[in-house]
Parts: C-alpha cells; sequence; structure tokens
C-alpha cells in the first residue's frame, strides 16, 4: 500500500516536466495498475517523453515504428502485453513471450516491465503502442514475433 502510494506521488510529482505525450499516459486506464511497482521490483528507467504515433518521423511507410531497438525483455513484455489485448492469434505470441522470460537477462530487464504496458523500446525515447490504432497494434505484434535474438 506504500509502495503503491509513492509510485502515484512520483508520477504526479513529474507530471509538470514530463512531455504532452507522456502527460496521456497519466490518464486513468492506460497504465496497468498491477504493474504499480511494489517492494523488491526491478528498477525502471525514467524518459522525459514517450514518443507516441503523432510524434514526428517516428513511423515507417506503412505506418509502424521500428523494432530494431526492442531486447528480450522487451519483446517478452509485448508479448505479454499482445496477447493481454488480444492483439495476437494463435498461440505464437505466447510461446515466444515465455521462451524470451525464461531467459535470466530478461528478468532482470527494466523494459520488460514497460512492454508489458504496451512501451516499445525504440530510438531514445520508448514508443506508446496504445496510440496506434488496433489493426497497426496487431501488424507491430505479429513483427514482434518474428524478432530474433542470439
Amino acid at each position: 500500500m506504500i509502495a503503491r502510494r509513492f509510485a502515484v506521488l512520483a508520477t504526479l510529482a513529474l507530471a509538470p516536466t514530463m512531455g504532452a505525450h507522456a502527460q496521456d499516459l497519466l490518464k486513468p486506464g492506460l497504465v496497468n495498475p498491477a504493474s504499480t511497482p511494489t517492494v523488491g521490483t526491478q528498477s525502471v528507467p525514467r524518459f522525459q517523453m514517450i514518443d507516441t504515433a503523432q510524434t514526428p518521423d517516428t513511423l515507417d511507410q506503412f505506418g509502424l515504428p521500428a523494432i530494431d531497438h526492442a531486447g528480450p525483455g522487451n519483446v517478452a513484455g509485448m508479448m505479454a502485453y499482445c496477447v493481454s489485448n488480444h492483439l495476437a492469434g494463435g498461440t505464437t505470441a505466447r510461446v515466444v513471450g515465455r521462451k524470451l522470460a525464461a531467459r535470466a537477462d530478461v528478468r532482470t530487464d527494466p523494459y520488460y516491465s514497460l512492454g508489458g504496458q504496451g512501451l516499445l523500446q525504440h530510438t531514445g525515447n520508448p514508443f506508446n503502442v496504445n496510440t496506434l490504432d488496433r489493426d497497426h497494434r496487431a501488424e507491430l505484434c505479429a513483427q514482434l514475433t518474428q524478432r530474433t535474438f542470439d
């Protein structure tokens, strides 16, 4: 309870310094309350801005953000996001997400938590996948299932 209050107060304290796109994340329903920090969780990086579909030069010619910078932890989290939002058909996203989540480096990756909230590790700032329309979010999820790591 104390950790949850601290997380809410810290978020509200940062609100004036965050960009307009990042402030959208403070609206109810956009951030999963289950991902609110508690005692013993991993550290999540702080960002001044979060890119959206409206941010200039963020999307390719097909209307999707680049996935080249998404690491294994972020892709594992994004797979959980895709499955929970019914954006991935079949079991591929679930299998990919579970395989990646089993890796030791993913368990401590702060981008795993962000991926679960629909924030894609992107060039510079994370990209808020929730700002894409449903078809583009589903296409992004399909592309992420194809992302491979050595």
